[in-house]
């Protein structure tokens, strides 16, 4: 037996003061009248004086001394240490979507392991992680009846990934002691000190692995015959609402990968892709949006009429760029000087004189030049300017900077050094690829209507939606200006909400594509969990010392004292009212 907060012995000190001012109440004085009319000529009241008494004996008292006793046990905090023998499991769950195939009667199963291994023990401690290491624990306690419901409202969804961190945070819950277990639907190659619990079967499924669009309206998709034998299905082309405006039938061979083509419904921007129903449902819905790009506004200045009819011709086959007087969302212009630089994204190179540059060309490290070849192409370079903050270099041609970029809120910017009002360096295929891609970043930030459609459990950048009060379904924000899609297939949208208005910024659609979780050749149901290798722990556990009762008696003892009180005063009262 001990004791948390030492302290508490202070309240023993309430006893003296008690006993003091019990002593300070004077003793009642006996009076003989030959009558009880004479009582009302005298007032009757309690008194109590600075001179000690003698000390009587009372209800109230004892009352009072019980009270200061057991306020002193509850502040101490007693504590009781007990030996346990305790039996630790930590169970690891594959949260891989293809345990949803088995997963509502392997959980079942795995809450029956539990129940057994607590047979074998007076008291058991489990804890049940997911896989995933960015998910909640499902559960963690003692009671058999409450881990099977945790495990039957788990949902594995996620697509494959690597179990190693979890299943080295549940080897370090356990201390080297009890028993760790992995619940999955495949074996998995993992020391023995794992016992490994297989809830799955070699099943046949037929699924989607893919999907691309265009913005014409096309689309293709992928799908695959999973299984070991060849097999005929039927899928189906639909919009929301009517999934089977038209039905088709394919015959694939096991194994085998199929391309399927068509077009978006004329009367609709969305699609849904279906397969007949089996107990794989993630593959056997497709949902998709026919792309729309942000409109970006282009403005070109400081071009030759030749070379900026040619730049014209180029950017005219990227999507959704046009070139009105509007306010640009990008520019690709000529500057006199870097000072009248602002903050609009775009390529700005000065004017000449220009000076041919050295052919040994350094690029480096970065998503915007990645695999671009810029050697043969004939640089001038122009003279060189004190270049505003936060540039850094792309590309240098020997020791001089040949193009810079940096970020801004509205985008990337970039400097070129050299001459870009020529007609070998428009048409150079890494300088068309760069344009590109520095305008598909900038729509990035460039707050407009669009239409993507992305694979499940999928992040994505919007920097245009990052301050904005915004209203989201199918998809999670999970960051500033990032977003993740749902783990399960269907439509998602994003509103800007301003005031009792909302404003529809982005829609599309997801699909899932993890083809290998759509194929349970591996699968197979297995038991290495052996009751026999059971460790039993012994614990020393502290617990709290009849703390409740004391709480209970002490209130028992308030209410008993109340009354006592009550009805010593209800007596005085009546005496004087005689």
């Amino acid at each position: 037996m001990n004791w948390l907060n030492p302290l508490g012995l202070l309240a023993l000190l309430s006893i003296p003061i008690i006993i003091y001012i019990h002593m300070l109440q004077r003793k009642s004085k006996k009076r003989r009248v030959s009558t009880l009319f004479l009582l009302n000529s005298e007032k009757i009241e309690k008194k109590a004086g600075s001179r000690l008494e003698k000390l009587r004996n009372s209800k109230l008292l004892w009352l009072n001394l019980l009270v200061a006793v057991l306020m002193t046990l509850l502040l101490l905090q007693l504590r009781k240490v007990q030996e346990q023998k305790v039996l630790k499991v930590v169970v690891v769950v594959d949260a891989s979507a293809s345990m949803s195939a088995f997963w509502e009667k392997g959980s079942k199963d795995l809450a029956n392991e539990l129940t057994k291994l607590a047979g074998k023990t007076k008291y058991i401690d489990i804890k049940i992680i997911s896989s995933s290491i960015d998910e909640a624990s499902i559960y963690s306690g003692a009671l058999v009846g409450e881990a099977s419901a945790a495990l039957a409202s788990f949902s594995p969804s996620r697509s494959g990934h690597d179990l190693g961190p979890a299943l080295r945070r549940a080897s370090s819950l356990l201390d080297d002691k009890g028993m760790l277990i992995l619940c999955s639907d495949r074996p998995h190659d993992l020391s023995e000190d794992v016992m490994q619990y297989l809830i799955g079967e070699a099943i046949p499924n037929i699924g989607f692995t893919g999907f691309q669009a265009q913005a014409n309206g096309k689309w293709q998709a992928v799908i695959k015959n999973h299984g070991r034998q060849a097999a005929q299905v039927k899928w189906a082309v639909g919009i929301p609402g009517n999934e089977k405006l038209v039905e088709q039938s394919v015959s694939l061979q096991a194994g085998e990968l199929r391309q399927l083509r068509g077009e978006f419904p004329p009367t609709n921007d969305k699609m849904i892709l279906s397969l007949p129903e089996d107990r794989f449902a993630p593959d056997n819905r497709l949902y998709a949006a026919r792309p729309l790009s942000k409109k970006m506004n282009l403005e070109i200045k400081g071009f030759d009429d030749k070379n900026e009819l040619q730049l014209l011709g180029i950017l005219n086959r990227f999507d959704r760029v046009s070139f009105k007087d509007t306010p640009a969302n990008f520019a690709i212009a000529q500057l006199s000087k870097l000072d009248d630089l602002g903050t609009q994204a775009g390529f700005y190179f000065l004017p000449g004189p220009y000076e041919w540059g050295e052919e040994n060309l350094t690029a480096f490290n970065s998503p915007m030049i990645e695999g671009l070849n810029w050697q043969g192409i004939p640089f001038a370079l122009a003279p060189k300017s004190a270049i505003p903050q936060g540039f850094y270099p792309l590309i240098k041609s020997g020791k001089n900077d040949l193009l810079l970029m940096r970020e801004t809120a509205l985008g990337p910017q970039f400097i070129c050094c050299f001459n870009l009002n020529d007609p070998a360096v428009i048409k150079s295929p890494a300088m068309i690829v760069l344009m590109y891609r520095a305008i598909q970043k900038a729509r990035e930030f460039h707050l407009a209507y669009n239409r993507k459609n992305f694979e499940s459990d999928n992040e994505f950048y919007d920097y245009s939606l990052a301050r904005k009060k915004l209203k989201v379904s199918g998809v999670t924000k999970p960051g500033v200006g990032l977003f993740r899609t749902a783990e399960k297939s269907g439509f998602f949208s994003i509103l800007i909400e301003d005031g009792e208005k909302q404003k529809l910024m982005m829609e599309g659609g997801v699909f899932y594509a993890d083809a290998a979780e759509g194929d349970f050749l591996m699968s197979e149901s297995r038991n290495d969990i052996d009751l026999e290798k059971a460790e039993i722990v012994t614990i020393w556990q502290e617990r709290s010392f009849l703390q409740s009762f004391w709480i209970l008696l002490l209130i028992l003892i308030l209410i008993y004292g109340w009354y006592v009180f009550d009805k010593r005063q209800g007596m005085i009262q009546k005496a004087g009212k005689r």
